[in-house]
């Protein structure tokens, strides 16, 4: 690997680089391919929320207490109630969780703060899809998830990228943790949405 103490945006650079791969293969993953497609349609949407109420839910019980005295703004970014709200105004139950991670995750900042990072990053991802659902599923689609942070998706993921550039700056010695942990979270991700859509 590269050497670890380069500078934030050499570090955000190597961290975008190396986890392209496994980013490209969620992008183009069944259940992400399908929610992107002209035939999309509500049972497709309705699995979306199921699969990535798993994901959130487990990154919130499992990575955000690992990160509360980092991340300031860490409640705030919750997802799960709105992934909830969204199934329940397409009178669809959660149908069950899926299992994410393995138990005894890492408990250090590095490697949660790179989870993070891809969680976090959905947001911005899912202001693309909040076009095409409604452009298809028309506008009384519920997109609470899809649209959880509004006008305000791209200062809240400025903020984070914030607090991981400081993190990476002050313990560089860390990148590789912060690395691993996104790469993990994708891996993982990409798991959870694959089993799913079987």
């Amino acid at each position: 690997m590269s050497n670890p103490s380069g500078s934030s945006p050499d570090f955000l650079a190597r961290l975008r680089s190396e986890t392209a791969p496994v980013h490209k293969d969620l992008e183009q993953n069944g259940i992400t391919s399908v929610l992107m497609s002209p035939s999309v349609s509500t049972a497709d949407y309705i699995l979306y929320l199921q699969t990535v109420y798993s994901l959130h839910k487990a990154v919130e019980e499992q990575v955000f207490q690992h990160l509360a005295a980092l991340v300031p703004d860490i409640a705030s970014r919750t997802k799960t109630p709105a992934i909830q709200a969204d199934l329940e105004a397409l009178n669809e139950p959660l149908s069950g969780e899926a299992p994410v991670f393995d138990t005894g995750l890492p408990s250090d900042a590095a490697y949660n703060l790179g989870m993070l990072y891809v969680s976090e990053g959905s947001t911005l991802g899912g202001q693309y899809i909040l076009k095409h659902i409604r452009s298809i599923l028309g506008e009384q689609t519920p997109v609470n998830f899809l649209n959880i942070y509004g006008d305000r998706t791209g200062s809240t993921w400025k903020n984070f990228i914030a607090v991981l550039t400081a993190y990476q700056q002050q313990h560089p010695e860390q990148s590789d943790r912060i690395i691993a942990g996104a790469l993990f979270c994708f891996e993982r991700t990409h798991h959870l949405f694959t089993a799913a859509a079987r």
